[in-house]
C-alpha cells in the first residue's frame, strides 16, 4: 500500500493543480457568465483543488470553488454569479510566462492568495494563458 504525501506550500499544489489543467481538452472549459473567461466543468475538478484550498488556508465552510482559464489578452472584472457574494479569494494556479497575470493591479506569483471583498480586476497579457482558482461565499 502506497502512503500519499499532502504537501502544505501553496505553490507546490498550484503547481500539481496546473500539471492536470493543462491537459484539459477545450471541451472541459465553458465560458463564465457569457466573459470569455473559462470555467473548469471537467468532473475531477472537485477532488483536485483540495490540496490547493488546503495548503492556502480558505476557509471552505459555507463557500464554493472555481477554477478558470483566461487567454489574454483581457481585461475585465470576475464576479460571482447570482448564487455567490464576497468576501472570497482569489489564487492564480500557474501562468506560461512572468509577469503575465494582474489581480486589482497587483503583479501576482503562482500560488498567491489575494482576498476579494468585491469584483475583482484581472488583466491577462497578450498571447498568455493563466488558470486561477476563485472562492466566493455562498448566499443563505
Amino acid at each position: 500500500m502506497s502512503v500519499s504525501t499532502y504537501s502544505d506550500d501553496p505553490l507546490e499544489q498550484a503547481g500539481n493543480l496546473a500539471s492536470w489543467l493543462v491537459g484539459l481538452g477545450d471541451n472541459d472549459w465553458a465560458s463564465y457568465q457569457g466573459s470569455t473567461v473559462e470555467q473548469c466543468k471537467h468532473p475531477g475538478r472537485r477532488e483536485r483543488i483540495v490540496g490547493l484550498i488546503k495548503a492556502s488556508g480558505i476557509e471552505t465552510t459555507g463557500r464554493i470553488a472555481f477554477v478558470f482559464r483566461c487567454r489574454g489578452p483581457f481585461v475585465g472584472t470576475l464576479k460571482p454569479t447570482p448564487r455567490e457574494t464576497f468576501p472570497g479569494n482569489i489564487i492564480l494556479i500557474s501562468q506560461r510566462e512572468s509577469p503575465a497575470f494582474y489581480l486589482n493591479g497587483t503583479l501576482t506569483s503562482p500560488g498567491e492568495r489575494q482576498e476579494i471583498d468585491g469584483p475583482a480586476r484581472i488583466e491577462v497579457g497578450a498571447e498568455e494563458v493563466v488558470f486561477f482558482l476563485a472562492t466566493f461565499t455562498k448566499k443563505v
